[in-house]
């Protein structure tokens, strides 16, 4: 797959999914960050591009932002929560996101969590990342016993002024259920939340003011003063 990728034109970091041992050929998770390749991808500075076998790829892309972002894919175990394999999935993203902070870089966290973004907090770890968290409006997963939102990401604070608002369900992607595609725009610029404005004098009016103007100040007077 990797190289069907590579002919359309992409490429990226991948970890292959993991044998579950119900059959020989049974398997789960899989995941890989791809970009165009026109754009360039690295593995993190920090360490392997693997951030849990078969769960979880980190990978740096030089784009966006000075020093690039760290764009991480994710497929927690289903069906479990917020327990076991889970916790260590999510700890461990913990610690290299924690480890991004520090050496300043933007990152972006995305992926099939199979489960709500209330359920992955059960622990307040959405507090240790120190980001912000943009799920979509509407349902993206049905399944025989209901509807959910299970999709999302989580990205640094400073990265998300350049969030194109918040993630939106492509209902035209033409993949089958459970899934519809979910998509976040990340713009290449900041978006204006303040700026600053240094203090002039008031412009002339456009239109003088109805009435006599003001008798000009006495220069004349002041020059003496002045020269000595």
């Amino acid at each position: 797959r990797q190289h069907s990728c590579l002919d359309l034109g992409w490429h990226g970091l991948w970890t292959p999914a993991l044998h579950t041992g119900e059959g020989p050929t049974a398997t789960s998770g899989g995941v890989c960050v791809l970009v165009t390749t026109s754009i360039g991808i690295t593995q993190p500075p920090d360490g392997e591009s693997i951030v849990f076998p078969g769960r979880a790829v980190a990978a740096h892309v030089n784009w966006g932002v000075p020093g690039g972002v760290m764009f991480v894919s994710v497929y927690m175990v289903p069906c479990i929560g917020m327990t076991g394999v889970n916790v260590e999935i999510a700890w461990a993203l913990a610690h290299r996101v924690a480890a991004w902070n520090a050496a300043g870089y933007e990152w972006a966290l995305g992926g099939d969590w199979n489960m709500t973004s209330t359920s992955l907090n059960t622990h307040s770890w959405l507090g240790a990342l120190a980001g912000t968290l943009a799920v979509p409006t509407t349902h993206n997963c049905y399944m025989h016993d209901g509807v959910s939102c299970i999709d999302y990401f989580i990205a640094s604070t400073n990265l998300s002024t350049r969030l194109g608002g918040l993630p939106q369900v492509d209902w035209d992607c033409g993949i089958p259920q459970p899934h519809y595609v979910v998509h976040l725009e990340v713009r290449g610029q900041d978006q204006s939340i303040w700026c600053c404005v240094p203090e002039e004098p008031r412009a002339f009016p456009a239109v003088p003011p109805i009435g006599c103007a003001r008798f000009p100040y006495p220069w004349h007077r002041s020059r003496p003063l002045l020269d000595n």
